[in-house]
């Protein structure tokens, strides 16, 4: 069989393709650092008492809108005693600001909203631990043990996924979370 610079260009893609979805199922360590919530609460994603989904946003991003929707209503979803949902805003703004962002967005429901703009050293550690591709890409389900699984809201092609099923795939995440720690 002959190969082209086609096939073997072709061959090349379908494997980074197939290994960035294997990458991205695995399960991954959550960063190890502190942040300060907007009430001013302590927290350590790699030391949660219960399953924790995390989602990083900027205002006024499309995508970050349609991944807040799916997080408000995975907090709607659960008890507050079983499952933490985490919002990290990345604008550089006060925490009212960030919590009448959040609201704006429709992610007004109890969640956690930390306080990361104020810290570049936290953003990118965050950015670096979670592989973040940009914001309202990702939703993040992190078990009790630390060990985060990513759920992507866009595609490789970076069109938006159907919320349904992002909100689906993020609560399948959360069962096994709860049962089983992954």
């Amino acid at each position: 069989m002959e190969l082209n610079i086609t096939t073997v260009v072709l061959m090349g893609l379908l494997a980074w393709g197939g290994w960035k979805e294997w990458d991205m199922h695995r399960a991954h360590s959550a960063p190890v650092l502190p942040y300060t919530d907007v009430t001013g609460g302590r927290h350590a994603l790699n030391h949660a008492m219960k399953p924790t989904v995390v989602g990083f946003w900027i205002a006024h991003c499309g995508y970050s809108r349609r991944m807040m929707g799916v997080l408000g209503r995975v907090r709607g979803r659960y008890a507050g005693d079983q499952v933490d949902v985490v919002g990290f805003e990345l604008n550089r703004m006060s925490d009212a600001d960030v919590a009448s962002s959040a609201a704006n967005e429709g992610y007004d429901n109890g969640a956690t909203l930390a306080a990361a703009q104020q810290n570049d050293d936290l953003i990118r550690r965050l950015a670096e631990g979670f592989k973040i591709r940009g914001p309202g890409r990702d939703i993040y389900v992190i078990d009790r043990k630390g060990r985060y699984h990513a759920v992507a809201a866009v595609d490789w092609q970076d069109h938006p996924r159907d919320p349904n099923r992002v909100e689906s795939e993020v609560s399948a995440r959360l069962s096994d979370a709860m049962m089983t720690g992954f």
